[in-house]
């Protein structure tokens, strides 16, 4: 939601489902798209991208980490509670790994939520 100060209005992302529906195709020919993959017409290309900037998409940082031909060396970890010392010793061992392969870590708890909506809610970052 977004606060003008006279009113509030709900703003709503654009989604590559919606660049799909407009475009008359599937998400995965709109990520091809819009990484420039092979699979897909030049016709096809153009009225994906065509359909993108008509409506103002942006793919988030994440997707696009998802399909980036560099690799982000970035692993992550999720438990239940980094109080339980079991999982404190496998967040230390993974650290060390990481560390010789330069990797970086990034931790997380689902303390507060379930499994499932705590995911959603670090994907979204």
């Amino acid at each position: 939601m977004l606060t003008t100060g006279a009113e509030d209005i709900e703003v709503k992302r654009v989604t590559i489902n919606d660049v799909a529906a407009l475009a008359g195709v599937s998400r995965r020919t709109v990520t091809r798209a819009l990484n420039d993959m092979d699979g897909i017409s030049d016709e096809t290309k153009r009225r994906v991208l065509e359909a993108g900037a008509q409506l103002g998409y942006r793919p988030s940082r994440f997707a696009r980490s998802l399909v980036a031909r560099e690799k982000t060396r970035t692993l992550g970890l999720m438990v239940s509670s980094f109080r339980n010392p079991y999982y404190t010793e496998i967040a230390g061992d993974l650290l060390d790994c990481a560390a010789s392969g330069n990797w970086q870590v990034i931790m997380a708890s689902s303390e507060s939520a379930d499994e499932t909506t705590a995911l959603r809610t670090y994907s979204r970052r």
